[in-house]
């Protein structure tokens, strides 16, 4: 795991270096399924959803079961990338994985290089991304924002997809700060 870290930040510098500040430099993260990801190659050709998680934040005992249905749907499609952005280290990750059991891949974002990139304020947050660009955000986690990604999943998977909102509240609850 510490190689992969060490390809990773080294991968950092060179972007960094190469695109000049202020630009979003292409990054590549280690996955939970043992690859690295750049946020562009996850979402070339297709729709990527990225759902951030603060793996110590009190939220998840409410949140996590409705965004782990979603995400679980998401799974298989050719046009549809699902994953969790965690700002844990992997053994951060595997603890919150043992606990809460995620049916979807999350990339590792120690460093919350991915979050401060896309000015992400709070866990719960879902970005919504095509060809390395952002074109939604949800903040938050709500009904109307469950139904929102049920529906961009649906649209994109070409799979009807239902949100389990049973936990979720009317009004929008943002997440642990980061």
């Amino acid at each position: 795991m510490r190689q992969i870290r060490t390809i990773a930040t080294i991968l950092l510098f060179a972007a960094l270096a190469v695109a000049g500040v202020g630009q979003d430099p292409e990054i590549a993260f280690s996955g939970s399924d043992g690859h690295l990801h750049t946020v562009s190659a996850l979402s070339h050709n297709c729709t990527l959803v990225l759902y951030f998680v603060k793996h110590d934040c009190s939220l998840l005992k409410r949140s996590f079961a409705s965004y782990n249905q979603v995400g679980r749907a998401a799974q298989g499609s050719r046009k549809l990338a699902f994953f969790g952005v965690i700002n844990g280290t992997d053994q951060d990750y595997r603890a919150f994985a043992k606990r809460f059991s995620p049916a979807f891949p999350f990339l590792l974002d120690y460093e919350k290089r991915l979050v401060i990139a896309n000015g992400v304020r709070n866990s719960s947050e879902v970005l919504v991304v095509k060809d390395g660009k952002v074109t939604e955000r949800i903040k938050g986690f709500s009904k109307s924002g469950m139904n929102r990604i049920a529906a961009i999943v649906s649209k994109a998977s070409g799979r009807k997809v239902k949100a389990d909102t049973t936990t979720a509240p009317d009004s929008e609850t943002l997440g642990c700060h980061y």
